[in-house]
């Protein structure tokens, strides 16, 4: 799939995600999370865990609009205690998103750092397989 095709399943899971939505994303960008927030606020009032790791350290960010981002999740997170944002330096390049047990896309774009209206060309891998959204869950998102 391609960034047309990853962006509509990140609007799929953002639409319809009903118990767990996962997200590792490099980076937030202030202007994407603005876009994506109301959707966000409603899956967790629908009561939806969500789960977000980013490699963002406030400490480190360079751009206003990375720090504003982190700043707003956390805000959310204070609001909403089914929402957990981690900092991870370990995130590398990848980007993984697991909505419910229902599927999971694998890619190189940014799921939180880049528009639809940029001009990125990535590519991603979506699947469905009940025992690798385990595994990836396990791997990227559980505490232990």
């Amino acid at each position: 799939m391609y960034t047309s095709e990853i962006l509509e399943c990140l609007d799929n899971a953002l639409l319809n995600a009903e118990n767990e939505l996962d997200i590792l994303s490099p980076w937030v960008s202030g202007y994407v999370l603005s876009k994506k927030a109301d959707r966000l606020k409603k899956l967790l009032e629908k009561g939806v865990a969500i789960n977000i790791i980013t490699g963002l350290n406030p400490n480190l960010l360079y751009r206003n609009s990375s720090i504003r981002a982190f700043y707003e999740l956390e805000r959310l997170q204070c609001e909403f205690p089914l929402l957990h944002i981690k900092r991870s330096d370990k995130t590398g390049g990848s980007n993984i998103l697991l909505c419910d047990n229902r599927f999971y896309l694998i890619t190189g774009f940014n799921l939180l750092g880049i528009d639809e209206e940029a001009d990125a060309k990535e590519a991603g891998v979506r699947g469905q397989d009940p025992v690798r959204i385990k595994l990836l869950r396990k791997n990227f998102f559980s505490e232990g």
